[in-house]
């Protein structure tokens, strides 16, 4: 497989080929979201919009991409978390999981 293919990652770490009709019932049942703007992929607007169309708060949907990475201007004004390299990711990815973590609890009080 090439890299453009879409994977999926199941509760236990798995990787799954995508599923043409089956993201939508990922997104829909996902307690987060991330999604990673870098290299501009069409899927990955599509899915965020679908995210955000279906009643996703956006308290729950991380927006990463990598450092210099050009957004498109209906992205543009939201809060874009920017990396540059994989531990940089991997730390903002932690510290923001765990903010998005006690945010949803309080509210779901």
């Amino acid at each position: 497989m090439d890299d453009d293919d879409d994977y999926y990652e199941d509760e236990e770490g798995n990787e799954d080929e995508e599923d043409e009709d089956g993201y939508e019932d990922l997104i829909d049942d996902a307690e987060f979201i991330v999604c990673d703007l870098s290299g501009e992929r069409p899927n990955v607007y599509y899915e965020l919009g679908y995210a955000h169309g279906s009643g996703n708060e956006a308290a729950r949907i991380l927006l990463i991409a990598k450092r210099d990475t050009h957004l498109h201007f209906d992205i543009a004004p939201l809060r874009v978390e920017f990396y540059e390299s994989t531990e940089h990711l991997r730390s903002i990815i932690s510290s923001k999981l765990k903010v998005m973590s006690r945010i949803t609890r309080f509210q779901e009080r």
